[in-house]
């Protein structure tokens, strides 16, 4: 029982400690998971995560739908705003027009 109380103490938590700062750094730089690499490399696995590039890739998908949701909700707005009666048919099409950049 001492055996495994000391293995546990001495291995599992700190890579457990370890893996969960490699899983943190690893999604704050774009990547999913990361937990494995501080968990069985420990410091070497911060290492290796800290020295990988950030993935840019996630971050323009990101832009792109939040630009894509904004645009659609200012559609929707414009088109609440003719369905009132605020505004004519040729506003909503210009207005739905400039937001689309056509």
């Amino acid at each position: 029982m001492d055996i495994i109380m000391i293995v546990s103490v001495i291995y599992v938590i700190p890579g457990c400690i370890m893996g969960c700062i490699t899983d943190s750094m690893n999604r704050k730089k774009g990547y999913n998971g990361g937990f494995s690499w501080g968990f069985f490399l420990g410091i070497i696995g911060i290492i290796v995560v800290a020295c990988r590039p950030f993935n840019n890739a996630n971050t323009i998908n990101r832009t792109i739908v939040t630009q894509q949701r904004s645009m659609a909700d200012e559609i929707a707005k414009y088109k609440q705003l003719l369905d009132s009666g605020a505004i004519t048919e040729e506003e909503y099409e210009a207005k739905k027009k400039q937001i689309l950049g056509l």
